[in-house]
């Protein structure tokens, strides 16, 4: 639950997909935690999943709101240079959210690096010979 409130405070109502944060990525998150505790078989697949979905998410939401904030300093008469560095001051608020959202993530990564793939079966005829 505490990722869902995560979710929700980092998505403001100008990204492109808020319930995109609100209700998927919460329950991927879940699900990666369901696939580890019931089996390992599962697990892999499901990292999969979730590097894709957080992937997309941190891109867009922190996109989204970067721009936002780009925009922000333009229409408030800054320059292009000096509203890239308003606009990355001012996100640095939301980071500890953003980095919050990492931590499943690299869960993620971590079980696809240390989880093996499935062996490759021997055709039949190999194992006549042996």
């Amino acid at each position: 639950m505490p990722l869902g409130y995560i979710a929700l405070i980092t998505t403001p109502a100008y990204v492109q997909f808020p319930y995109f944060s609100v209700y998927i990525v919460p329950a991927v998150v879940a699900m990666l935690g369901l696939a580890l505790l019931l089996s390992a078989r599962a697990v892999r697949p499901m990292a999969w999943i979730v590097v894709a979905v957080l992937g997309v998410w941190l891109i867009e939401n922190v996109g989204s709101i970067f721009w936002r904030l780009v925009q922000w300093e333009r229409w408030q008469g800054a320059d292009v240079g000096r509203a890239l560095l308003g606009a990355f001051e001012a996100s640095g608020t939301r980071a500890p959210y953003w980095l919050a959202i990492l931590a499943p993530f690299v869960v993620a990564v971590v079980c696809l690096r240390f989880t093996r793939r499935d062996q490759p079966r021997l055709p039949p005829e190999t194992m006549r010979n042996s």
